[in-house]
């Protein structure tokens, strides 16, 4: 199978997207899929709407969302033609629906995403990002139905967004898919020796990490309150936060570590990032919205339960005591707190969580299982537009 795969950013670039596309595209590659990369793309009319969306956001407090402009579009789709001109390709594939709104071609045409503009736009309403003004909104919406309308396959990585696209843009059911994506880290470890971090984890204190860019959108008030009220109850707890900082009106605890950001594609990154969460007993994200959450399959790559809200993506990641717990948006801190305690009392079922949270990484959070279910979408699109009549 050979196919074009198409993004407006260098998807060969591991620094994008958290590696996400990188991942993603290495993993098809694995499946033996030969992939014609095609990108970056140029944007029209980038210096006139670069300088309107600096003026939205400083004279009205909106963002004008250059990407979803028909301009930019129509140019980006322009563009992936030129390239499919020259390509021997059975069909197109982006990790996004943004540069095949506008696409025109006689190809089948799948996108593999984490959310639909309608879910964002709807939940992701807490600082940084300002919210989309009224035309970008408008326009946002016409190309999600366009590309949800003439594609042949939409993958998305959680049912939360798959039922957006049914519900929010009355989406084709047959063609709506749920795969989740895998963690954006190598991993060599069996379960033996992941079984031997665990039981070498301290019984007497507890360990916390907490990962994510946006304190408010990722809770990370939250986490240092669940670590406040475990220290309260006699169990000394350590808070490791890893992302942005808080605000600069708040003043973490002595039990909370902001580490910043860690490079993992350097040696020394790595060895932190791995050393952290090798010894961390719970990974935390409370988060008010999340689209999916990658971390949460790292942190099952390392014998890590997850803690975590009911919004969003995040319970297609995770499932009540098979990788962590769920719990509902903003709810009292000392339910989590419960949770932690209970286990730290009965540290055989903790190892036995945790030890869950790893198998569930080895048979459903890795790329290479998430790549082979998505061939075999692809293969059985190319049969059915094999078999379908010419006109």
């Amino acid at each position: 199978m050979r196919i074009a795969f198409v993004t407006t950013y260098d998807a060969r670039d591991p620094s994008i997207w958290a590696g996400s596309t990188y991942n993603m595209a290495k993993a098809l590659e694995r499946q033996g899929i030969e992939l014609h990369y095609v990108g970056p793309l140029r944007e029209r009319r980038r210096v006139v709407n670069k300088a309107i969306q600096v003026a939205c956001r400083r004279l009205r407090g909106c963002d004008f969302q250059r990407d979803r402009e028909p301009a930019v579009l129509d140019g980006y789709a322009r563009q992936v033609e030129e390239a499919l001109r020259g390509a021997n390709v059975d069909l197109v594939f982006s990790p996004g629906s943004v540069p095949l709104a506008h696409l025109e071609t006689d190809l089948p045409v799948a996108f593999w995403s984490d959310a639909t503009y309608d879910a964002v736009a709807r939940e992701y309403v807490w600082p940084p990002p300002p919210p989309p003004c009224g035309r970008s909104l408008r326009l946002g919406h016409a190309m999600e139905a366009r590309t949800l309308r003439t594609c042949a396959l939409a993958i998305f990585t959680s049912v939360w967004a798959a039922h957006s696209a049914l519900d929010d843009y009355g989406a084709d059911p047959a063609k709506v898919k749920v795969v989740p994506f895998g963690a954006n880290i190598d991993v060599a470890r069996t379960a033996e020796l992941v079984a031997r971090t665990i039981d070498g984890r301290p019984r007497d204190r507890c360990n916390l990490l907490h990962i994510g860019v946006g304190w408010l959108r990722k809770g990370g008030d939250i986490s240092v309150e669940i670590a406040k009220r475990l220290n309260a109850r006699g169990l000394k707890t350590k808070l490791t936060m890893l992302g942005s900082k808080p605000p600069d009106d708040v003043r973490l605890p002595d039990f909370v570590e902001h580490v910043g950001f860690i490079d993992k594609r350097t040696d020394e990154g790595r060895r932190r990032f791995d050393e952290l969460f090798g010894s961390s007993h719970f990974l935390l994200l409370p988060a008010r919205a999340e689209a999916f959450g990658v971390v949460l399959c790292e942190a099952c790559s390392f014998g890590v339960p997850c803690l975590a809200s009911r919004v969003g993506g995040i319970p297609s990641i995770v499932a009540d005591d098979v990788n962590g717990k769920l719990f509902e948006r903003d709810c009292d801190p000392d339910r989590y707190a419960d949770f932690v305690a209970a286990l730290f009392e009965d540290f055989d079922k903790y190892r036995a969580l945790a030890r869950s949270a790893f198998a569930e990484y080895e048979t459903s959070l890795n790329w290479d299982v998430a790549a082979r279910r998505v061939k075999e979408m692809l293969e059985q699109v190319l049969a059915a537009t094999r078999q379908m009549p010419v006109h």
